[in-house]
């Protein structure tokens, strides 16, 4: 083989350590450094022509340079060195040790802990890997390339096997495993992992979460709903950090996700309230106005302090001042919100929502209280209305509005609800809440109303347990059609999720339902939308509802579950 074919990076230098030859595969390497005449050591970082072989860096990547002596001056050979692939970094965090070892007599704590110690270094010794506890509930593994590839291929199987520990009750233990991997050294490897098992947390644990020095995550597991939160120190806490932003800034800004629901636009309104309570301006920032919300839109509109309260995404931009607080509730990627501008424009911005945090989610905020085991995002505000002035009162309307959001995404307190849930709508109810009135928010037109009916009639079953259907065009709703289809569909007997699709002006929407045993948000990621274990949603651009729907099968048919 000829040295100027070969296949590594070569050059010849003279006694300067000026470039006076080199090979094809050197100049497409080093564009820059591969000219003739150029002197090496100012493009290699460290680079001494003594040693025979050294490693060295050109443009922040790691090359292996091996040195020779000739007659005709000093040749060089360079081998990218891709120590990336060689390790992993990750955090395991047990999501739920204290709650399930509180149910449990004090003699057999120590037994669970042990066996749940075994279990985790087992997995991890038994793949070839260094696995270490450095806190009650959390541990630190190291493992190889190859071995992180069968922790992939068994999908983390540890997972499931810590979910069978014997707790004695209902509660079943879960992990939240954070991998760093591809990282330039261990220390960014780490980064990578604490950035993932944060994301898994975050997600509502049970999961494990790889990231490596690109964008994309890849997640695994995730299959268990998250029961209600037992403790109230989380939404005291992110109550008095509220409150302190609310302090020191000038005015308010609130907004929700775009197509905004009940839950959004409750959830505004209750925000709206904390801030007059601290006698602070604040607007609610809302677009188009769609039937998902028409009807408390139109409610507050007539009130006298919420009727020059709403700004068009546009027109909120000219009310941002030094101290501005933006606060963002019910979605936590820019995409869907209602101004992926207005985040940029202020100095600060906090994030509060039920909802699974999408890999894509915005960054940057000063405060979040993501909160997967919420049934709403209403919910949440209203705990941290419990901690922030026990004195002032919510007025009927603004009780309406924030129960009207809770019963929405609880259909009517029959999914996701825990005993928050229930204390959130007794704490309306004391404010003046009525069922009646908000039940009539929810009355529908007749059309509306046989969409629904025309939809349930497309309803094809796929592998015995998941539906699909779809709205036929001309339908007067199509964001709200979708999701009381794909309510009804839950009904059938053996349905265990539902996917309602539907054309809109722009797009193709599509609704998912879930009852226990699906994790819908895992299926509607893979087409870029978002949602919560039981409810997702997603909007696709540029495509018919045809191939959205023959997309959706696709996945459908490739996911991971147990056909009875």
């Amino acid at each position: 083989m000829e040295i100027k074919t070969m296949p590594y990076s070569w050059a010849r230098l003279d006694e300067k350590l000026n470039i006076t030859e080199s090979n094809d595969k050197f100049k497409n390497e080093f564009p820059e450094a591969g000219c003739e005449g150029k002197p090496f050591n100012k493009t290699a970082e460290g680079f001494d022509i003594k040693k025979n072989r050294q490693l060295c860096r050109i443009k922040n990547i790691p090359y292996i340079i091996t040195s020779v002596k000739t007659d005709e001056g000093s040749e060089i050979f360079l081998d990218k060195a891709d120590f990336s692939s060689d390790y992993a970094v990750g955090l395991i965090f047990i999501d739920n040790l204290s709650e399930c070892l509180d149910n449990i007599e004090e003699k057999r704590q120590g037994v669970i802990r042990v066996i749940v110690d075994n279990k985790i270094s087992d997995y991890f010794q038994n793949s070839g890997g260094i696995v270490k506890r450095f806190e009650n509930d959390k541990y630190m593994f190291f493992l190889s390339g190859d071995l992180l590839k069968k922790c992939e291929e068994n999908k983390f199987s540890i997972l499931e096997s810590i979910k069978q520990t014997d707790c004695g009750d209902s509660n079943s233990l879960t992990l939240s495993i954070g991998v760093g991997t591809n990282g330039k050294t261990l220390k960014e490897a780490l980064d990578f992992a604490k950035g993932a098992v944060d994301l898994a947390l975050s997600r509502g644990g049970d999961q494990a979460v790889i990231k490596d020095n690109t964008d994309a995550f890849r997640f695994y597991g995730g299959n268990v709903s998250s029961s209600g939160a037992s403790s109230r120190v989380r939404a005291r806490a992110k109550a008095y950090a509220l409150s302190d932003l609310m302090t020191e800034c000038s005015n308010v800004l609130v907004m929700g996700h775009k197509n905004a629901d009940y839950d959004s636009l409750g959830a505004c309104v209750g925000i709206c309230k904390i801030a007059r309570t601290f006698n602070r301006p604040c607007n609610i920032v809302l677009g188009k106005v769609t039937s998902s919300s028409a009807p408390l839109y139109e409610r507050l509109k007539e009130d006298k302090t919420y009727k020059k309260a709403f700004v068009s995404p546009e027109d909120a931009e000219s009310l941002i001042k030094e101290h501005t607080l933006l606060v963002i509730v019910d979605c936590n990627a820019a995409a869907y919100f209602e101004s992926e501008d207005l985040p940029k424009k202020v100095n600060k911005f906090i994030l509060f929502d039920h909802h699974r945090k999408a890999p894509n989610a915005v960054s940057g905020y000063v405060t979040s209280y993501i909160e997967t085991r919420a049934s709403s995002t209403c919910e949440l505000i209203c705990e941290m209305l419990k901690y922030i002035n026990k004195s002032f009162r919510l007025s009927t309307l603004e009780a309406d509005a924030m129960l009207a959001g809770i019963m929405l995404d609880t259909k009517y307190f029959t999914l996701k609800t825990g005993i928050q849930t229930f204390e959130a709508a007794s704490y309306l109810r004391k404010h003046g809440a009525d069922t009646i009135r908000v039940k009539q928010l929810f009355k529908e037109t007749k059309k509306s109303y046989f969409d629904r009916v025309k939809a349930l009639t497309t309803s094809e079953i796929i592998r015995n347990v998941l539906a699909v259907a779809y709205c036929e065009d001309g339908c007067e709703n199509p964001v709200l059609t979708t999701a009381t289809t794909a309510d009804e569909l839950l009904k059938i007997d053996d349905i265990e999720a539902s996917f309602v699709l539907a054309k809109s002006k722009d797009f193709i929407n599509i609704s998912m339902r879930s009852m226990e045993k699906i994790n819908v948000s895992l299926i509607v990621e893979k087409m870029g939308g978002g949602g919560s274990f039981e409810t997702a949603a997603c909007q696709i651009y540029n495509t018919s509802l045809e191939d959205a729907k023959n997309s959706l099968i696709n996945i459908l048919n490739s996911i991971d579950i147990k056909e009875e």
